[in-house]
């Protein structure tokens, strides 16, 4: 049995490279794309959506090409796609009715549906091309597309009394454009000059009316039609297929009666595809079943949403579990899958030496139920892990679910600690769960507010290393708040039931004074100090902060984040903004420690910083400068101390995948930035680097500097913040600059901004005291 598993890695290494070099200033998607709802074949190419993504594969050299808000798409999530042969081109409709037009390498939007005042329902259901024009069966009507004059031709709101319908898919034959509705069948004379009439459309009185009929098809001189009686819902409900002679205006036989929802039915290469849900049957003219392709096999269970039958006689299937498969018979087929984080739902991040971890599940402090995942990032290939390949000891037998946190083993990078909503803390190394942490083997504690929620729920969500190996948890809605597993194994626990009680707890972080800080949702923060002795709880301290002036002076109550930076500062992201504590060593002192606000100059006003935001995320980089996530404006970047904006990605300037930010991961490595949004994760090639205590790890990327390329210069893995100086060959001076934490960039411009002449330049680092001092060289091509 030939079978092959074609990643990105795989099938286009140059990809790959690129990513782990991505350049100053560039962008790099990382998208799942196990679920693949739509199939179309375009020549050599095969274009493959999924929910979130879209890619190509050429079947000349199994090369695999992604495109997204990286590469010019104008969204992300996607609701379905088609080719056009005559225009060659590809209309991409996406869940919020925009829509993309691909050209080759040219892309072009047109936002009309997306942007037009419309009651009701503005989603594209499906797209049916017939020469250059494109229909879109909308939940308004139908809109059609001039795929050659690339802008809407017409628009077609056919209800009763001219009133919105929701069309689900269109046909036709010679004489007839047919449509599949809500209430009823509808045809129209093709050859009207006014199908924006709602009056030329005609019911189909053969048709039982008041169903979906939501597919059909026009073939071999038939009309195909689905209809559904509703009962159920999704993938399973009474389906009926049924064959429509259009000459008799008679229904002539049911050609099938389902329990399965069926998705699809099209002509493909002189023969009928149906769709279910487990399933794609192939019909020739007669109508007989020539084909079925099912779960068989490594191809089981079988998810399809979309076929096509090329001309080879090779189906490919879009499936909702494995991706693009390649269907050549059932011993020989393929899934073609590009490299890509196990789901679209991640919720928090770690970062470790080069290596980025990521769980998926709830991003709230409520169960979801949602099955175990995690992902892991390394020289830009994902590793993922789910309810298909992870394992567990034999004394685990409870579901395991809601995966909330991820915390790095600092003595073993491949070693993860997770935090779960209701089961304990997970110790893992790759696929395998080696200890499940709970109230059988540690001072963690179940729920104790639960009501009639099983008692066993320990809701240790939150995760995080000190810097002695410690593994600090917060132990919500228990008797044990905060809970510590030493290096040894050996647990301790601690209550604060006076200042805690059953509260929810979120994020734990831990300050440059070994003080633990844990997040009380719509409260304030708990901050705890053991004072360097965690066996000895009588010189502990513990005290709550709120909105109290001398208690804390939160600005709000709502808090949602918390980071302490490279000064040792305590930043909150609030409802409100932004606070610093800048005395966290004060809090259990005499001396004034409340947080301030930072003020800001925008536009010529003073203001605090994004007063008017909901931060939900703060990371800090190598350059000690700070990137705020946000709920519904993206991500902003100020320089160390707040008081200056250098940067605001939204979705509105940039290919960032959402403005609904939920967290931030660095890779001090290379300044890699991740942003994990409601719509998946998208990375951003920074400035500023972690400095490092020499020059023996310097590289200059990209070296050489060829005429095509235009960004940023790297000069990376330099001590931070050292002063460096680029001259010619003959040492004549050309640019100076200080390292924005342990790196530099050069834009290969002289002071004058010009660009440089064609040759060797040489890069002069020195620290600030004159001790460490290091010559690197670039070249560069003009």
């Amino acid at each position: 049995m030939k079978k092959a598993f074609i990643t990105l890695l795989a099938a286009f290494c140059s990809v790959s490279a690129l990513a782990q070099n991505l350049a100053i200033g560039n962008w790099q998607v990382h998208l799942p794309y196990n679920n693949a709802i739509s199939v179309a074949k375009a020549n050599d190419l095969v274009y493959c959506a999924s929910n979130q993504g879209l890619f190509t594969y050429n079947t000349v050299d199994n090369s695999i090409q992604r495109l997204s808000k990286a590469t010019g798409l104008s969204e992300v999530t996607i609701s379905t796609i088609e080719y056009n042969a005559i225009e060659d081109a590809l209309l991409v409709a996406y869940t919020n009715a925009n829509i993309d037009l691909v050209f080759g390498n040219e892309i072009v939007n047109l936002s009309d549906i997306k942007r037009k005042s419309i009651t009701g329902s503005k989603t594209i259901h499906r797209v049916t091309m017939k020469d250059e024009l494109a229909y879109l069966s909308c939940g308004f009507g139908i809109v059609v597309i001039n795929m050659d004059k690339r802008e809407v031709k017409d628009t077609y709101i056919i209800g009763p009394g001219g009133s919105n319908i929701n069309v689900y898919d269109v046909s036709f034959d010679q004489n007839y454009i047919y449509a599949a509705t809500e209430l009823a069948l509808y045809r129209a004379d093709i050859n009207s000059a006014s199908l924006n009439d709602f009056q030329v459309w005609e019911q189909i009185r053969t048709a039982a009316p008041g169903l979906d009929y939501n597919l059909l098809e026009f073939y071999n001189g038939k009309l195909i039609v689905n209809y559904t009686d509703g009962e159920f819902i999704n993938d399973f409900t009474n389906d009926s297929l049924f064959i429509y002679n259009p000459v008799t205006e008679q229904i002539d036989s049911l050609l099938t009666n389902s329990f399965f929802a069926n998705k699809t039915i099209e002509e493909r290469n002189g023969n009928l595809i149906v769709i279910n849900y487990f399933s794609v049957s192939t019909y020739n003219s007669s109508f007989d079943r020539i084909n079925v392709i099912g779960s068989t096999g490594e191809y089981a269970p079988a998810r399809p949403e979309d076929a096509f039958v090329d001309e080879n006689n090779v189906t490919w299937i879009a499936d909702d579990n494995k991706g693009l498969v390649k269907f050549v018979d059932a011993n020989e087929f393929e899934f073609i899958v590009p490299n890509g984080p196990t789901a679209v739902n991640a919720n928090n991040a770690a970062y470790a030496n080069g290596k980025i971890y990521v769980t998926h599940g709830p991003t709230g402090f409520n169960n979801a139920f949602i099955p175990p995942a995690i992902s892991s990032y390394e020289n830009g290939s994902w590793t993922t892990n789910n309810s298909d390949n992870i394992t567990y000891p034999p004394n685990v037998t409870e579901n395991i679910w809601d995966f909330r946190d991820v915390a790095v083993d600092p003595t073993n990078t491949n070693k993860v600690f997770v935090g779960t909503l209701g089961r304990g803390v997970l110790e893992m190394i790759n696929e395998n769960v080696l200890v499940q942490h709970d109230d059988t083997n540690s001072t963690l504690s179940s729920c104790t507010v639960c009501g009639p929620i099983p008692s066993d729920l320990i809701y240790s969500s939150f995760v995080e290393f000190d810097n002695s190996g410690n593994l600090w948890v917060a132990n919500g809605q228990s008797n044990s708040a905060i809970s510590v597993r030493k290096p040894d194994n050996i647990w301790q626990g601690y209550a604060f039931p006076s200042l805690v009680g059953g509260n929810v707890l979120g994020e734990i972080v831990i300050d440059d004074f070994g003080q633990k800080w844990v997040l009380i949702p719509s409260t304030g923060f708990l901050v705890f100090n053991d004072n360097g002795t965690l066996d000895d709880t009588s010189d502990d301290e513990a005290k709550k902060l709120t909105t109290a002036p001398g208690n804390g002076g939160l600005p709000t109550a709502s808090v949602n984040a918390i980071v302490v930076d490279n000064e040792g500062e305590v930043w909150i992201g609030t409802n409100e903004g932004v606070a610093v504590f800048f005395s966290p060593g004060s809090i259990f002192g005499g001396s004034n420690f409340d947080a301030q606000k930072i003020i800001i100059e925008l536009d010529g006003v003073n203001q605090f910083l994004l007063e008017n935001e909901i931060v939900t995320t703060i990371a800090v980089d190598g350059a000690n400068q700070k990137w705020f996530g946000t709920a519904s404006a993206g991500v902003f970047l100020t320089n160390a101390d707040g008081t200056e904006q250098l940067q605001n990605f939204n979705t509105s300037n940039s290919p960032i995948l959402s403005d609904n930010i939920i967290d931030i991961e660095i890779n001090d490595k290379n300044g890699e930035v991740f942003f994990i949004t409601d719509k998946g994760i998208i990375s951003y090639r920074g400035t500023a680097t972690e400095g490092n205590a020499d020059f023996s790890n310097v590289t200059v990327f990209p070296n050489p500097a060829t005429p095509d390329y235009t960004g940023l210069i790297a000069i990376n893995g330099l001590v931070e913040n050292v002063d460096v100086k680029i001259t010619d060959i003959s040492g004549a001076l050309v640019f100076e600059t200080t390292a924005e934490g342990g790196q530099a960039t050069w834009n290969a411009k002289d002071y004058n901004g010009d660009r440089v002449h064609t040759g060797v330049y040489l890069v002069f680092m020195t620290d600030r005291d004159g001790e460490k001092t290091h010559v690197a060289k670039i070249v560069v091509i003009h």
